[in-house]
């Protein structure tokens, strides 16, 4: 029998992000920043930063994937899980804050419910799903907290609609989805909450678009995207949404841009990212959305910081640079939060936490000029060996590097969208030689490449614009493995897993099925190992490992949980020689 070992280091970071005097009005070249950057070393619980919130007294809250932090402009105070001690948190991720008007701060976990957290007795009070109750809270997976005009709390849940909070007696009323009645909410997976002038809210799913919610009538207004119209909403998956200052709404979708909505108009103008337009969107994925006291739009993407140009309906963008130790620490932006300071604070989801000292000079063209011979992105995201002894090094944004080790020298390959044979994107998530030592690159929104040395060219295999039997059917490759027959395994973030027959180039994809227990139990694969015996393992978001039957087509799920009953997304697998399976999760050992 197999042992199933779980570890996996898991590492993200925060940013914060302040402007200086002179940046308070936008003019016609990009305002300039600086940064002074933290980390754990600094005290920081962790480095994958969910949220952030500032509170009536200005202290700084960070909700991370291990642990809450205030943070006093000085040092961070860590709240965590103590055993034996039911005041404590739990060992969930945290993903959401927000304060009540009686000024207790409630925390939103992934798998333990809801927190609030008492300041005067400096402790925490657990609410969490009972299924006899029918007032208690409708999931224990919450995506987003919210407290509207008069002070309401609102909850967004993975699967069971809308939550209100009552601040009184922390009773929950649940707003589900009806199939049967169109003004119910869309979808129950609530991702993202925002209110209007009128105290309407706009509440983002992920699956449903965005629905227009009033608390008097609890009719829910919904706007979907329709493929005939195309001022309709963009996509149909909103990880953010945000009514500004204008009462305008900007809706940001997983991965089909920003949405803008203005006034009574049914209608939406889209921001997509173009390759050709340096002043587009810098990334499809819109992660989040704020808006700073000056009035000012910033959209934190996958692919960096954006702030909206009004005047040119345009934008300017802040990435990472390796060279300058002042720039953006980040590109994967996750969260933003602009305090009373007019300062913007910006979680990433793999760089630190930086601040912006005003006495410092402001960030320019000041970096070292980059060697064509050296690393092209610190944000390194793959490796391989090959037979030769170079070292492939994958990243985050940068492309394919080649290492000679003999010379000490770099040759990189990044997209060129004017070469059909240049590389298919900068963002690598795996790499895999095969038995021929064939080389395949699978990217982030970039679906999968092989890559021929000796000629220097890419050959691209990426999702159609329909969906067509023997095509990759998700542009998301998150990892690869090749089977003892030589076919490419693919594990998909949103497609499940496809095998590829590189004699044939076709494509087998297995999907979830949600009325059939044996296929694949989610859509969200982050690795795929294939074992000695030629079984296929599969790791996946919803905490399970899946092991192929390749006879029957079918999957056995093996639910990883902690002794609480939690389940993390399975990140990394393994075998050792003597045929042990090791497991990385994400936050669960």
């Amino acid at each position: 029998m197999r042992k199933l070992v779980t570890h996996f280091p898991y590492l993200v970071f925060l940013i914060l992000f302040l402007f200086s005097p002179g940046l308070q009005t936008l003019a016609s070249t990009q305002p300039q920043v600086a940064f002074k950057r933290y980390t754990v070393q600094n005290g920081l619980s962790n480095n994958y930063v969910r949220k952030i919130l500032q509170d009536s007294e200005g202290f700084i809250w960070v909700a991370t994937e291990d642990g809450l932090n205030k943070f006093d402009s000085y040092t961070f105070q860590v709240y965590k899980h103590i055993p034996g001690d039911s005041t404590s948190l739990t060992n969930h991720p945290i993903v959401s804050l927000v304060e009540d008007n009686n000024h207790n701060i409630w925390i939103a976990t992934w798998g333990g419910g809801i927190f609030i957290y008492n300041r005067n007795l400096d402790n925490f009070r657990q609410f969490k799903h009972i299924p006899q109750q029918s007032n208690s809270i409708s999931s224990n997976y919450i995506y987003d907290l919210f407290k509207d005009s008069k002070g309401r709390i609102w909850a967004g849940t993975n699967g069971y609609g809308l939550n209100l909070g009552d601040t009184k007696t922390y009773t929950f009323t649940a707003f589900i989805h009806d199939p049967q009645d169109t003004t119910s909410i869309s979808h129950n997976r609530v991702s993202a909450i925002t209110e209007d002038k009128e105290g309407k809210l706009w509440i983002g799913t992920i699956g449903g678009g965005v629905n227009h919610f009033d608390p008097r009538t609890g009719i829910f207004q919904q706007y979907l995207h329709d493929s005939r119209n195309e001022s309709s909403l963009s996509h149909n998956e909103v990880f953010s949404v945000l009514c500004d200052s204008k009462n305008r709404l900007w809706v940001g979708t997983w991965n089909n841009g920003l949405n803008l909505k203005e006034g009574s108009a049914q209608e939406f103008t889209h921001f997509n990212h173009l390759p050709s337009e340096s002043n587009s969107l810098t990334s499809n994925q819109v992660w989040a959305l704020t808006e700073d006291m000056h009035k000012r739009l910033w959209i934190g993407t996958d692919n960096g910081l954006c702030l909206y140009n009004e005047s040119e309906k345009s934008f300017y963008t802040y990435h990472h640079d390796s060279f300058d130790p002042k720039s953006l620490a980040g590109n994967s932006v996750k969260s933003l939060y602009g305090d009373k300071q007019g300062r913007l604070w910006v979680g990433t989801n793999n760089n630190g936490l930086c601040l912006t000292d005003p006495y410092l000079t402001q960030m320019g063209h000041y970096y070292k000029k980059i060697n064509t011979n050296s690393l092209t992105n610190n944000d390194v995201s793959a490796f391989l060996t090959d037979r030769s002894g170079r070292v492939l090094i994958g990243t985050d944004g940068g492309g394919l590097n080649i290492l000679n080790p003999d010379r000490d020298s770099f040759v990189s390959y990044q997209h060129d969208y004017k070469n059909p044979f240049s590389i298919g994107s900068n963002k690598i998530k795996a790499i895999l030689a095969d038995r021929r030592q064939g080389i395949w690159i699978g990217f982030w929104d970039g679906g999968m490449d092989f890559f021929d040395s000796r000629k220097k060219t890419f050959t691209h295999f990426r999702k159609g614009k329909a969906p067509v039997d023997g095509q990759l059917n998700n542009d998301n490759v998150t990892c690869l493995a090749e089977d003892q027959e030589g076919y490419i395994w693919l594990g998909t973030f949103g497609g499940g897993i496809s095998s590829f027959d590189p004699d044939r180039k076709k494509f087998t994809s297995f999907t979830q099925q949600v009325n059939n227990p044996e296929s694949i139990s989610d859509n969200f694969v982050w690795a795929i190992m294939v074992d000695q015996l030629n079984n296929v393992w599969i790791g996946t978001s919803n905490g399970n490992l899946n092991v192929m039957d390749r006879k029957r087509n079918r999957f056995f799920h093996l639910p990883l949980q902690t002794p609480d009953e939690t389940r993390y997304a399975v990140r990394a697998l393994f075998e050792d020689a003597k045929g042990r399976i090791w497991i990385g999760t994400g936050g669960g050992g």
